[in-house]
């Protein structure tokens, strides 16, 4: 097992869980954590929205910079696309 799983890794346990029924026992040996890790990045998801870790969570390692780019971009693409909803959103209805 990995020390931290992947953002894509986080976002199949959600997945997994909530769109396909899957049961954290089974969601644990699919993706290779403990089924503790299944219910915090479910409990993460259900208080966030996200399954980005909260700021102030851990702390950084100084050879860990690829991870970190990995979460600001994704935050990013989260937010740009909420953006992009909440145009299109009030865009289509001020044209009807």
């Amino acid at each position: 097992m990995s020390d931290h799983l992947s953002i894509g890794d986080r976002w199949r346990i959600v997945s997994l869980r909530l769109d396909q029924g899957v049961p954290p026992h089974r969601i644990a040996s699919v993706i290779g954590c403990s089924r503790a890790t299944v219910f915090n990045i479910l409990r993460l998801f259900h208080d966030t929205n996200n399954v980005i870790e909260r700021e102030g969570r851990g702390r950084a390692l100084l050879n860990n910079k690829n991870r970190i780019s990995d979460e600001i971009i994704a935050r990013m693409m989260a937010e740009n696309l909420m953006c992009y909803l909440f145009y299109s959103f009030f865009s289509y209805e001020s044209l009807h």
